[in-house]
């Protein structure tokens, strides 16, 4: 028994130093390893009919005194509002980390979780967006669950001034102020512009208690907000190079309730800066 054991150790031993001896004889090749990156979301639907995308030029999204989110609210299985946790949601995603806000392809969700605040958006050289609704995930990691809000902007062709006033009698009398300014090269080949944006919204509204008599007028509920954005495009041979810097912030009141008025005070900055170089 010790003999057919000790004959079978030996056996195994010769197998071990033959195929290592072949494998040390042998030349080993190597392959170079080949990233494949994921597709845009544009060649993506056009290949598999999934997940289409919807674009929305400002002439659509922004008309009259309207509000980004009041156009959101007009695009089927989307949800926009103000204030809350989400401010949007598309097919009923619940939480606000489930859809993507983008400014040229750069994320806007923070990373606490509640989602991205419009205050790095600038609507004022806003040219479309396009929004992806579906799991987005495959595109832009987690918190695109639910889709994506891609925001593009616009260059101007001269010098442009925006401005909006509304009277207070209704709900909110939104007051805005802007002005853009653009430069092209000579060549065509170097784009840039700058622009500066204030807004006021005084908070005034009017208001009657539906289970009392009181009524009135509502104030200290007022919110300005200032924004500069600056961008840049410039062609060098075969390479593309492009800059973007959003500064903005945002500072107001909360009055409380009406039946327990608590004011405090609240201010929110914000900055996005983003370079990107590609070549065709």
């Amino acid at each position: 028994m010790r003999s057919c054991f000790s004959q079978t150790v030996a056996t195994f031993a010769l197998l071990g130093a033959s195929v290592s001896a072949s494998v040390s004889q042998a030349q080993i090749q190597t392959q170079p390893v080949e990233i494949i990156e994921a597709a845009p979301p544009a060649v993506f639907s056009e290949r598999s009919g999934y997940w289409p995308t919807q674009e929305f030029s400002t002439d659509t999204l922004l008309q009259d005194s309207s509000t980004l989110n009041d156009r959101w609210n007009s695009v089927p299985g989307v949800q926009a509002r103000e204030g809350g946790s989400p401010t949007l949601s598309i097919r009923g995603s619940a939480q606000a980390d489930r859809v993507l806000k983008l400014f040229e392809g750069a994320a806007l969700n923070m990373a606490d979780g509640v989602g991205a605040s419009d205050l790095l958006i600038p609507t004022e050289v806003m040219s479309q967006a396009s929004i992806l609704k579906g799991p987005a995930s495959v595109f832009y990691g987690t918190s695109a669950m639910s889709g994506a809000v891609d925001h593009r902007l616009r260059y101007f062709e001269r010098v442009a001034f925006k401005g909006a006033l509304a009277d207070d009698s209704g709900t909110f009398g939104t007051r805005s102020i802007g002005v853009i300014a653009p430069h092209v090269s000579l060549s065509g080949s170097t784009r840039a512009q700058a622009s500066l944006f204030h807004e006021n919204r005084p908070g005034r509204f009017k208001f009657k208690s539906t289970t009392s008599d009181a009524e009135g007028r509502r104030f200290d509920n007022s919110t300005e907000t200032t924004r500069a954005t600056m961008a840049g495009d410039t062609q060098l041979g075969k390479w593309h190079l492009g800059a973007r810097l959003i500064a903005a912030t945002a500072e107001g009141e909360n009055p409380g309730s009406l039946y327990f008025p608590f004011l405090s005070s609240f201010q929110n900055t914000g900055t996005l800066a983003t370079v990107e170089a590609s070549r065709s």
